[in-house]
């Protein structure tokens, strides 16, 4: 059975890569990301960005006494952005742990890079909200958020490539019936691509109404194209051979994400509008400090699981590592 053991032969070529010790760490990472995009969509929501305005200390400390308590309740807000802060930094640690792991691990090159831009990134991140606090630059501040969100889909992509399914996705494990064309990847991607720019859009559009108070209606409007990019999506992987069966369960919970964000949406529009027609800007109730961050949580959820859906597309339609993978075993020069 020689096709048999080339077969064989070609999985274990194509599973070098993975490590799932360097994977769990990865997702462990993208977790923490998580949690600082909450964090920093918390200081946003109670206007607590300027509560404590040095940098790179907090009130000429590196953890100040009494910030839990906002000093007694003197300084409203500096248990958010303190604690935001140190967030920030765990989080620049562990990408700081998880590039040098990357450099020194990780068998493919391009992997690498993605490490490295990863702790170029968080870096920049860092910079940037420093400089927003010297500067008290809203502008700044919508940057800030913006990049945020990017660098947790470049965190989501260095976890979908550090994963077993990135080599089944270019060996087409699971295959069943069907065939797959060249055109049939290229529509796959493009559309996981452009989904993930629309959401992307959206998510500024939201960034600088939270920052702003601009006009609600053309975040409101986007999200229409925001919905029509996601069924746009879901049509190419469901007409997908392989795609069906690999990304079906991501692409389900992105549209569940999609219903659940409209419906945060319209709520956080309900409770926060009358707030900012009477001028305030710090929420007064519950629903006001908490239903503007679950909005933003979920946005991000949603541009993360696209990007996810992106990158395990590009797997999909990787032929050229399958095709260097299959002449590595059969003798042949790459």
């Amino acid at each position: 059975m020689p096709s048999q053991a080339c077969r064989v032969r070609r999985d274990r070529t194509a599973d070098d890569s993975y490590n799932p010790w360097l994977h769990g760490f990865s997702v462990a990472v993208l977790v923490a990301t998580f949690l600082l995009l909450l964090a920093g969509g918390n200081v946003t929501s109670k206007a607590a960005g300027m509560a404590v305005p040095d940098w790179p200390l907090s009130f000429q400390s590196v953890n100040p006494d009494g910030w839990t308590s906002n000093f007694n309740g003197e300084k409203p807000g500096v248990r958010d952005e303190h604690g935001h802060r140190l967030i920030g930094a765990t989080v620049g640690f562990l990408v700081t742990v998880l590039a040098i792991w990357l450099a020194v691990r990780e068998p493919r090159r391009w992997v690498k890079g993605l490490g490295l831009a990863a702790l170029a990134a968080v870096i920049a991140q860092g910079v940037m909200g420093g400089l927003r606090v010297l500067d008290n630059s809203i502008t700044l501040a919508i940057v800030h958020g913006c990049f945020a969100q990017a660098f947790f889909c470049l965190m989501v992509g260095i976890v979908a490539v550090t994963s077993r399914r990135w080599s089944a996705d270019v060996r087409r494990d699971g295959l069943r019936g069907g065939t797959v064309t060249a055109a049939a990847d290229s529509a796959l991607g493009w559309a996981c691509g452009g989904c993930v720019l629309v959401i992307y859009v959206q998510l500024i559009l939201g960034a600088v109404l939270r920052h702003t108070q601009w006009t609600w209606i053309p975040h409101m409007s986007w999200a229409v194209v925001v919905g029509l990019a996601l069924m746009t999506m879901a049509r190419y992987v469901y007409q997908h051979a392989y795609a069906r069966q690999a990304l079906s369960r991501a692409m389900i919970a992105v549209l569940v994400l999609y219903g659940v964000q409209i419906v945060l949406g319209l709520s956080t529009l309900l409770v926060i509008h009358p707030m900012w027609t009477k001028g305030l800007r710090e929420p007064h109730t519950l629903a006001q400090t908490w239903l503007p961050t679950v909005h933003l949580a979920v946005g991000a959820a949603i541009l993360g699981t696209a990007a996810y859906l992106a990158v395990r597309a590009i797997g999909i339609g990787h032929r050229g590592g399958e095709l260097t993978l299959r002449r590595q075993v059969e003798g042949v020069p790459a």
